[in-house]
């Protein structure tokens, strides 16, 4: 890809990428029609693309530049239907805020176009550089450097404070998800130069999360009872931000046996072995603690997953606390159906019987996951 009209515009503007001031190139639909051979920008996300890899004649790169000038010194915004970023996401410091500005200049519906350096791509350009031993250690310290030590709490200062919050590497779940936190949905990807293109389309306005989930233990929102949302604590088993994905990987992905979802690309191998031997539920116990988990009952639900559900059973389970050993256990259902059938028969006989119905299942499950090896998927 060409950059020397982005080049030219950010050595003209001359600023640093950081909170307060971003590359914001704008392409405004109305005025750069001459440019762009089609104004109908929603008809195929490959049409953005391929316009991105041409560069527009002197005169209009001049043009633009002056636009980017101008709208920098405007304090009201103008809505616009495409914008593009000419900075690879791997080098912007407050990344979210960057995408949540993206936002707000969009008309909703309007386009935003990105690219970033995946952690495959990044790991792929490593073993193909450096021999067979040096690689694997080269990779291992680049990865410890500049994907784990920026979500550490302490010491993601020190690492910003060295980097200025260059070069960060992101798994494309991660990506995904932040532009979906930040009221995106993803329409198209397309790998260009070693670099992962995105298309999003805004959707809504960014979701407000001040204390987005980065370490090894997080917080997810799920449904307890009486409808009232409190917080589930686990071990990390998924790359950052993969809560924000959960519609787009039902799109795409559907369900699997046992609930769950089929080929979820969020949970790596190290994520797929905690949830194995349940590692990930042991900081659950605090919950237990707390009071608004008990050790046997329905699993705690996210908004997408309790959206499945039938009304009735909605009604049903907010009755009760969320459990953290399910009857999913007792029964082993395979289907969404049989998992509604499993926890409807539980409710109605916890509702008559809450000590009786708890220690029937207690060593129903026992029996399934210590003797019969029963696991979920």
């Amino acid at each position: 890809m060409n950059n020397n009209l982005f080049d030219k515009i950010i050595n003209k503007i001359s600023y640093r990428i950081d909170h307060e001031k971003v590359v914001d190139y704008l392409l405004k639909e109305c005025e750069l029609s001459y440019i762009l051979a089609s104004r109908n920008y929603d008809s195929t996300a490959k049409h953005l693309l391929s316009i991105l890899k041409e560069t527009p004649s002197e005169e209009n790169q001049n043009w633009i530049a002056e636009k980017a000038i101008k709208q920098e010194s405007t304090d009201e915004p103008v809505l616009h239907r495409l914008l593009f970023s000419p900075v690879s996401l791997n080098h912007i410091r407050y990344i979210n805020s960057f995408l949540r500005r993206q936002n707000h200049l969009l008309e909703l519906g309007g386009n935003f176009v990105c690219f970033f350096q995946t952690s495959l791509n990044h790991k792929a350009t490593i073993y193909k550089k450096y021999p067979v031993i040096i690689r694997e250690v080269l990779y291992f310290f680049n990865m410890i450097w500049h994907r784990i030590c920026p979500k550490l709490p302490g010491i993601r200062n020190m690492y910003f404070f060295v980097t200025k919050g260059e070069h960060r590497v992101f798994p494309r779940p991660e990506i995904l998800g932040r532009l979906y936190c930040c009221g995106f949905r993803v329409t198209h990807e397309e790998f260009i130069d070693n670099n992962l293109y995105i298309v999003a389309k805004k959707i809504k306005e960014p979701f407000k999360d001040s204390h987005p989930s980065y370490g090894p233990v997080i917080r997810l929102r799920r449904i307890g009872k009486n409808g009232k949302y409190f917080n589930v604590y686990k071990f990390r088993t998924m790359h950052a931000y993969s809560e924000y994905l959960q519609s787009h990987i039902y799109k795409h992905n559907k369900l699997a046996n046992g609930g769950k979802f089929a080929n979820d690309y969020r949970i790596p191998k190290w994520g797929r072995f905690m949830r194995k031997y349940w590692l990930d539920e042991l900081p659950t116990f605090i919950n237990l603690l707390k009071g608004n988990m008990k050790f046997i009952g329905v699993r705690p639900l996210s908004q997408q997953y309790y959206n499945l559900y039938s009304p009735e059973l909605q009604q049903l389970r907010i009755k009760t606390k969320p459990g953290l050993f399910p009857p999913y256990y007792a029964d082993m259902p395979q289907t969404l159906e049989e998992i509604e059938a499993s926890e409807v028969k539980y409710l109605e006989q916890y509702l008559k019987y809450p000590f009786k119905t708890d220690f029937a299942y207690f060593f129903k499950i026992i029996d399934n996951i210590l003797f019969k090896k029963k696991r979920s998927a």
